[in-house]
């Protein structure tokens, strides 16, 4: 075996795992730190603070569907890298692309919290996300193609599956971009939903 590949073959993928997810944890932390406390006076009547929870559950509802679709992309790197046995400066750059994106998603979920029902906002916030699932799905293509950073026996079947699941749903976000920007915001926003779904599309 050349001193090049046993050098590859040491390259574990434990550190850039380790490292990602304190990234996801630190993004998926800042996302709540961004609710804030009511301001309603001490006495005032339990009614307010009532009202004001239901008025901000459309906050709540991006904030906690930030944090469920982070997750997600947490779940299938953190599966990809299962299988992904070591690593070239490539697959580095690559995820760190990625990660730059997860860390900054606090900010437009905060532009979404505050003005869903600007178009701008909501094709800013899945925007973000498209940007995220396709790059998770190019780490994933590079790592696999001819097998280049993972074992040589794996099961195609296994291959296949993220790549098809990382495309249905770039296929979402692209989607919501369309409707928010060209035919209404709000239909744009449940429609993000369809993301948590998609994983009954693909088996």
């Amino acid at each position: 075996m050349s001193s090049k590949k046993l050098l590859l073959s040491e390259r574990t993928t434990d550190r850039m795992a380790g490292f990602s997810d304190a990234i996801f944890a630190f993004a998926m932390t800042l996302l709540m730190l961004d609710i804030k406390v009511p301001d309603v006076p001490h006495g005032a009547a339990a009614s307010e603070l009532v009202s004001w929870i239901f008025a901000q559950a459309p906050m709540l509802y991006i904030y906690v569907l930030s944090f469920v679709v982070i997750g997600m992309f947490w779940m299938r790197h953190h599966s990809m890298f299962s299988l992904i046995r070591r690593h070239d400066s490539v697959l580095m750059w690559l995820n760190m692309a990625f990660l730059l994106v997860i860390s900054l998603m606090p900010f437009p979920t905060a532009v979404l919290g505050e003005y869903g029902s600007v178009g701008v906002a909501v094709a800013l916030y899945a925007g973000f996300m498209l940007a995220a699932g396709l790059l998770l799905n190019l780490i994933w293509m590079y790592a696999t193609t001819n097998h280049r950073l993972v074992s040589a026996d794996l099961d195609p079947k296994l291959i296949r599956r993220p790549t098809l699941r990382g495309m249905v749903i770039s296929t979402i976000f692209a989607l919501v971009i369309l409707v928010a920007l060209f035919v209404n915001p709000e239909w744009a926003i449940w429609g993000l939903l369809l993301v948590l779904f998609s994983g009954a599309v693909v088996k």
